[in-house]
């Protein structure tokens, strides 16, 4: 029995417009967070990666080497899991709305798990292969966020509407 977001139960939508907001309160945060670290720029985000090429000389060592692999393993570890169990819950939530149908749904609720592999992937072809990877990050983010906010936004005005 398939039921749709306007059709709950007051309280469980109540519980649901909260986590919906807590859990956007939180992915503002992160985007803060990382707008913050690099600057919001490509350079930035290479040298988080990559490290500050301005440092290196034949004379010195790598001042600012960018992220071990160690810190990879953990950064992109943390990033999947955790980005995979927001998508998870956000989806499930988006699957019932009454607004969005067809084939851009279908396209909201699977994009964002190839964006999460795209967007944390891409740090190591930024390491490792070419900082112009740096524009897979980018675009793939860009997809990943806006994906996010129009299920939350949708699910939103879905839970709150009347009939």
């Amino acid at each position: 029995m398939q039921t749709n977001l306007r059709d709950l139960d007051e309280d469980l939508k109540k519980i649901l417009i909260m986590y919906i907001l807590v859990l956007s309160i939180g992915v503002i945060l992160g985007l803060l967070y990382v707008s913050n670290l690099t600057e919001s720029s490509s350079k930035g985000i290479v040298n988080n990666i990559k490290g500050d090429e301005q440092f290196k000389d034949e004379f010195t060592e790598n001042i600012d080497t960018g992220k071990t692999v160690n810190s990879l393993l953990m950064t992109t570890h943390n990033h999947i899991l955790g980005f995979a169990f927001i998508f998870l819950s956000i989806t499930l939530i988006f699957n019932y709305n009454t607004v969005i149908k067809g084939k851009f749904k279908k396209f909201l609720l699977l994009e964002p798990f190839i964006s999460i592999i795209l967007t944390f992937g891409s740090f190591w072809l930024i390491k490792f292969v070419n900082p112009n990877f740096y524009m897979l990050t980018i675009i793939s983010a860009v997809i990943l966020y806006a994906s996010y906010f129009i299920m939350a936004g949708v699910s939103l005005f879905d839970l709150v509407k009347t009939r």
